[in-house]
């Protein structure tokens, strides 16, 4: 099952998430500090029933498949984002993950982050402390450890300026290679946009900073030369161009309809193909790299809309990743908010490292 936020559910999640906002209640805004740890362990501790019980959650989260549920590196190290969690003034990002006897992928803390850490293995400790609260300070960085033996832990990280695992332009403080991702289909439960947002995870891993839009958020009337001379062109169009002309590739999902591309899409496109904003029409794609991934509850998976969508983005001037992916059978290719076939899963990550590696290097214009 998936909940409204495109994240896999269960039965018993939504009681982890009650117990989850009345510790962002107690968290507010506290400085993530020595003193939020003694504070958390003291009244989240593992003395308490609030505590236990929320351990128990997590592991039945494992088992049904909501929490730690897309492997990173193998059956001993797997993630998996539980929501975003607000008390209606702050906005947390929760992550769950499975650790046992591993060094995780380094990653940064810019505005700190919290750590709730629940042994299965007695001596089992995460970056050398036991059961209970940990807290970063905002500016530290690590390597996520466990040793001596399994440790699931739930992280907290305030909205926006969550942890994200780096590459080396991140390490020497370098600015993110930056990709905007969105899919030709808004459809609430769209296997388009399940598959998008399973890529853009798979490009974070490679250090990308990505960020998803919706082409709902953008509505536009159908191309219309004489309704372009006459309104000109609509500031949905400004805000998307510049989108697109801010960051340094492109990751598109592509549907299919009747055997092309959906009228969102190519509406959206050619609506951006609009010469405006003191810009040329095509300029904001020129040689700017796009990787494009589909899928449909067929055989051939939307190959002939991506065939399409990748002749018009190169006649607009796109550098188009030659490989692509079309995953067949829709209906059946995902399971629990993730890919059923862990081999599509290093397909997936190999195809957004192609994209990864073809993005420009970081620019001396950006803030």
């Amino acid at each position: 099952m998936i909940d409204q936020e495109g994240l896999p559910t269960g039965e018993h999640k939504a009681r982890l998430m009650q117990h989850l906002e009345t510790l962002i209640a107690f968290i507010g805004d506290s400085a993530l500090d020595d003193d939020l740890q003694a504070r958390l362990n003291m009244e989240f501790g593992p003395q308490t029933l609030a505590f236990q019980e929320m351990k128990n959650l997590l592991r039945i989260g494992i088992a049904e498949k909501w929490a730690c549920y897309k492997i990173i590196d193998g059956p001993d190290y797997c993630r998996g984002r539980l929501g975003v969690v607000s008390d209606g003034v702050h906005d947390f990002v929760i992550e769950s993950a499975k650790l046992k006897d591993v060094k995780g992928n380094f990653h940064t803390h810019p505005l700190g982050e919290i750590n709730m850490i629940q042994p299965v293995d007695a001596d089992a400790q995460f970056c050398g402390a036991g059961e209970g609260w940990k807290v970063f300070a905002p500016g530290t960085s690590h390597y996520p450890t466990v040793s001596g033996g399994l440790a699931p832990s739930s992280s907290f990280c305030r909205k926006g300026r969550s942890s994200t695992m780096t590459n080396i332009d991140q390490v020497l403080d370098r600015p993110a290679k930056r990709v905007l991702a969105f899919s030709g289909s808004v459809r609430r439960e769209s296997w388009n946009s399940l598959l998008l947002n399973i890529a853009a995870d798979a490009l974070r891993s490679h250090g990308v900073s990505v960020r998803g839009i919706s082409l709902r958020d953008y509505a536009l009337p159908i191309y219309d030369g004489d309704l372009e001379e006459s309104r000109g062109v609509p500031q949905s169009v400004l805000e998307l161009r510049g989108l697109i002309r801010e960051h340094d590739g492109l990751l598109v999902a592509c549907p299919e309809y009747n055997g092309s591309v959906t009228p969102l899409l190519k509406n959206a496109l050619d609506w951006c193909s609009r010469p405006c904003d003191g810009l040329g029409g095509l300029e904001p794609f020129q040689l700017k790299p796009v990787l494009i991934v589909g899928t449909s509850i067929g055989p051939f998976g939307a190959l002939r809309a991506i065939s399409h969508l990748r002749a018009i983005m190169s006649k607009m001037g796109a550098a188009v990743v030659p490989e692509d992916l079309a995953l067949p059978n829709a209906q059946a290719a995902f399971r629990s908010g993730a890919l059923a076939d862990p081999d599509m899963e290093e397909v997936v990550k190999a195809l957004t490292w192609r994209l990864a590696e073809q993005l420009p290097g970081p620019r001396k214009d950006r803030s």
